[in-house]
């Protein structure tokens, strides 16, 4: 009995040295103990006009906000925001997603919205992926390139949120299905140091902190950077592929079962500016 003991004592031991090895190589830690984050601060944005206006240009433009976060008229051409609706949030029919999607209400809605989160958690939320109250944003917000966000940017960007009306619109939590919910803990990071941002009398210096933030559709294979190929799919839209974003010898080649003017895209033009 003792050596079968000592055994199965062997055996137990040797196994959990596999499984910390094999956690350690693949998925981490952070499942189990939850994401890196950062400590709130204090701080808060000083409301300037210059910052509305640059906040109004990235949340409309650059970073695309309403795309996800404004429910849309699908009985009009092009799925215009649905009026009154901007940046209140909506549920999501996404085929395959490992959920229920709701994306919220960013409007400073006191009950609703965001007007009971500080300017710095809204800011961590946004680049670092790390909600109001400490959970993780799934990563469908695209904090991973947002992380390149500019302090000045950032600051911009919250500063106009608060700025626009409140809107009511009450919306359950998103809900994400197991084991996703917990994988999902490995993929925030915090942000200790200044980030700035580019020369912007540079215009390709310029133009690559648009495109980093702006354009990940358009870049879904990593060895062919903005080639093109994300598939989207909806019960509104039906099935579109981002167009590539390279010289079209390089390009690949989509298709598609609907029209690409179903889909709202954000104008870019201004990025030239």
């Amino acid at each position: 009995m003792k050596k079968l003991g000592k055994i199965l004592l062997i055996c137990f031991a040797v196994l959990c040295v596999l499984s910390t090895v094999a956690i350690s190589l693949t998925i981490g830690w952070r499942p189990f103990i939850g994401p890196k984050s950062r400590e709130l601060t204090s701080r808060q944005f000083e409301r300037t006009p210059e910052r509305v206006a640059r906040g109004r240009y990235l949340v409309h433009g650059v970073l695309a906000c309403e795309t996800c976060h404004s429910p849309k008229d699908w009985t009009q051409h092009g799925g215009p925001v649905a009026p009154g609706m901007e940046l209140t949030g909506q549920a999501v029919d996404f085929p395959g997603f490992p959920g229920n999607l709701f994306i919220p209400n960013i409007t400073p809605d006191p009950e609703t919205g965001s007007g009971k989160w500080t300017d710095d958690q809204i800011a961590r939320a946004i680049r670092e992926g790390i909600k109001h109250d400490g959970t993780t944003l799934f990563p469908m917000m695209p904090y991973e390139a947002f992380k390149n966000l500019s302090d000045e940017d950032l600051a911009s960007v919250v500063v106009y949120l608060r700025s626009i009306p409140p809107v009511k619109n009450p919306l359950p939590p998103i809900k994400i299905n197991f084991p996703v919910n917990y994988l999902v803990r490995g993929v925030p990071e915090p942000i200790t140091q200044p980030v700035h941002g580019p020369n912007m009398s540079d215009p390709i210096a310029r133009g690559k902190y648009y495109v980093t933030m702006g354009c990940g559709c358009h870049n879904p294979i990593e060895k062919l950077g903005y080639g093109g190929g994300e598939r989207l799919q909806g019960r509104f839209w039906g099935t579109w592929s981002a167009p590539t974003s390279r010289p079209m010898h390089q390009a690949l080649v989509t298709t598609t079962k609907a029209p690409s003017s179903a889909l709202c895209v954000p104008d870019m033009s201004a990025l030239a500016s």
